[in-house]
């Protein structure tokens, strides 16, 4: 996806089950600007919805004048919450999944206020470098912006 950085509009807060807060999960260094954007890169964000059905692993958000406008996230089906949801038994879900674990596998998905693209599955590390190179990487393209991402102070 690419979009139009002039026709971006906000994001509300029930827009997409995955919406994050954004004032949640932020650790220390991972605030940037490039041009009139500002990046927050999240970890285990609240959502703004209560729907438990996907696990945000990660999410960088996109503000425009203090307006969320972009989001991606590195997230996975919850298959417990799934399973619930299903009337079904979670082992169903993992041999349709083919895990043993509770959780899908991770993919990235950006989102802005009328689109919502999965990109692939995600096979990186879940180190927090590893994780806002990749989110950031794909924004930027998502944008189309070539500026330079600079550390603001926390």
């Amino acid at each position: 996806m690419v979009v139009d950085a002039k026709a971006l509009r906000e994001i509300g807060n029930l827009d997409w089950n995955t919406v994050p807060v954004i004032t949640s999960g932020v650790s220390k260094g991972s605030h940037f600007r490039a041009g009139k954007f500002e990046f927050r890169l999240l970890r285990n964000p609240l959502t703004q919805s209560d729907d438990a059905l996907i696990d945000v692993v990660y999410s960088m958000v996109v503000l425009l004048e203090d307006r969320l406008v972009l989001f991606a996230d590195i997230e996975r089906d919850n298959l417990r919450e799934l399973a619930f949801s299903l009337g079904c038994s979670p082992k169903t879900l993992q041999e349709e999944y083919g895990t043993h674990t509770y959780f899908g596998p991770l993919r990235a998905v950006v989102y802005s206020a009328d689109e919502k693209e999965e990109q692939e599955a995600y096979n990186g590390t879940l180190e927090v470098q590893d994780v806002r190179v990749y989110l950031a990487d794909l924004l930027m393209d998502t944008l189309d912006c070539l500026d330079e991402m600079v550390p603001m102070a926390d």
